[in-house]
């Protein structure tokens, strides 16, 4: 692959000025390895288009696997063949839990075409509740959410319900992030976290992609509210945009992870920053071979 990190850090660097003036946040490449973060368990937020590998990418997934849906991408014919030969249990929210729908708008404010579950939100925090009350966690070795975006949807779908509105108000909007780092971000960071007598395991999120332009140039980030778009990814020590090349033809060659990219929100707290194969596996690997040296170093 193309050596891209002198590209890649001028451009980041002229992009992060630009991003400034016009007041939008916008993180440094890579994050600081606390002492903590070495017995902890990988989180890994993955941002990208449609078609680009996101959902696809759970094949890659240590097992057993847990691999929470809310989007239904875990039913097509090709994710289910992939599932059906992995050690895998899948939960999909809302189809597994009992419903009630509204309408609702999506995290970008447009008026969804089908109605969102009403009790989503409540499904996904007992789903993870029950994970996290078994000091095993279950057995898992690696748990995928699809989506965070989604979580964002049904989140204010709870907000809305409750103010009896059909339209977000500043405050339900605010209610909503609250939510999201309060309860989602909060349970996928305990799940991760080492605690004596405990298992944590890798947490794996995929989002939906943002685009905001400044100029002639467009910047990417992961889909949610507002300005937790642009905070959310500190919450996870990886963060990867995800892409796809094609043939001419249209076949797909290969899907690509870019732990740096100079228009996207994209980080590696331990060390990535070559574009890479979409492997979950990789990327564990990876880490237990920095953490590896880090402790060796500290002895």
């Amino acid at each position: 692959m193309a050596d891209i990190t002198k590209e890649v850090e001028n451009e980041r660097e002229r992009f992060a000025n630009a991003a400034k003036r016009a007041g939008l946040h916008f993180r440094s490449l890579t994050g600081r390895i606390e002492d903590d973060d070495l017995r902890d368990a990988p989180g890994i937020l993955i941002e990208g288009a449609p078609g680009t590998g996101k959902t696809y990418s759970s094949r890659t997934c240590p097992e057993p696997l847990l691999f929470i849906d809310l989007e239904g991408g875990s039913q097509g014919a090709k994710m289910q063949a992939i599932l059906r030969k992995k050690d895998a249990d899948i939960i999909r929210i809302p189809s597994d839990f009992p419903q009630s729908k509204i309408p609702f708008l999506d995290s970008a404010g447009n008026l969804l075409k089908k109605a969102v579950d009403a009790k989503a939100w409540d499904a996904l925090m007992t789903t993870l509740d029950l994970i996290y009350a078994s000091p095993t966690l279950h057995g898992y070795n690696f748990i995928f959410i699809d989506s965070i975006t989604a979580a964002a949807d049904a989140a204010l779908t709870k907000v809305l319900k409750q103010a009896k509105r059909t339209m977000p108000q500043l405050q339900e909007w605010g209610e909503q992030v609250a939510m999201l780092k309060g309860e989602l971000i909060f349970r996928i960071r305990e799940l991760r976290t080492f605690k004596p007598n405990r298992r944590c395991v890798p947490v794996a999120c995929v989002a939906h992609l943002k685009e905001t332009t400044i100029g002639d140039a467009t910047y990417y980030g992961p889909l949610v509210t507002g300005k937790l778009s642009s905070e959310i990814g500190r919450f996870f020590p990886e963060e990867y945009f995800s892409t796809v090349d094609f043939e001419q033809a249209g076949t797909v060659v290969n899907y690509r992870w870019y732990p740096r990219h100079p228009y996207a929100e994209a980080k590696s707290t331990w060390g990535l920053t070559e574009p890479m194969e979409q492997d979950f596996g990789k990327v564990i690997s990876h880490i237990a071979k920095i953490r590896e040296a880090l402790e060796k170093e500290k002895k």
